[in-house]
């Protein structure tokens, strides 16, 4: 039987598939290199916080912050339909993110609708998007990366997906 973690990893493979996010020339994460290295689409997100010595920003971070079955009185198969609450954390110079949050509202949106999330195990029924975008203190090793004063955005979406296993 499939876990909850096989969700998020669905919508963070949707969030590295997006060419608007994490294309290498043009994407609006395209200025991370880790390390001098070439940015690319695995790594400008992370599922745990990214590291502090590191060159550039912007970058994301998503975490699993709850998990609960999809509905009220669901007893019997409650990994049936699951409601995952999922954060997503946008680091980076104040004008960079909102671009980046308007693009990641937007995709997710579109991706459960569309059924692109879609897995083996998973089928997306909803994300809920309707949330604001919050600012976050960041923390004082991230603070004065590069010289830029930084900041982190910070969301949750509520995921719904019904288990196909």
């Amino acid at each position: 039987m499939a876990d909850y973690g096989d969700v998020l990893a669905a919508v963070i493979a949707v969030l590295k598939a997006d060419a608007v996010l994490t294309d290498p020339a043009t994407g609006k994460l395209a200025s991370y290199q880790p390390d001098g290295n070439p940015a690319s689409r695995a790594n400008s997100i992370f599922y745990v916080k990214p590291s502090a010595a590191r060159p550039a920003f912007p970058c994301l971070t998503v975490w699993d912050i709850g998990a609960a079955p999809g509905l009220k009185d669901q007893h019997d198969e409650p990994m049936s339909l699951v409601r995952l609450s999922v954060q997503i954390d946008v680091w980076g110079p104040s004008p960079q993110l909102r671009a980046i949050q308007t693009e990641i509202d937007r995709l997710l949106e579109t991706a459960a609708r569309g059924g692109a999330m879609d897995t083996a195990d998973w089928q997306f029924n909803d994300i809920d998007t309707s949330g604001a975008w919050r600012t976050v203190e960041v923390p004082a090793e991230y603070a004065t990366a590069d010289g830029n004063p930084l900041e982190q955005r910070s969301k949750t979406f509520v995921v719904l997906a019904a288990n196909k296993t």
